[in-house]
């Protein structure tokens, strides 16, 4: 899976899940880190 689907992945879980605990569950069950979630701020020079 590519950066880009793993993070698409992160914020699709993070609008399905209950609380935060379900969400790290699902997290954790799929191998993902919440940190994929997040936007690139690097930028390119």
């Amino acid at each position: 899976m590519s950066a880009d689907e793993r993070g698409r992945a992160v914020r699709l879980l993070a609008t399905a899940a209950h609380d935060a605990d379900d969400l790290r569950q699902l997290l954790d069950l799929l191998g993902l880190d919440p940190a994929e979630g997040l936007p690139d701020t690097r930028q390119s020079a």
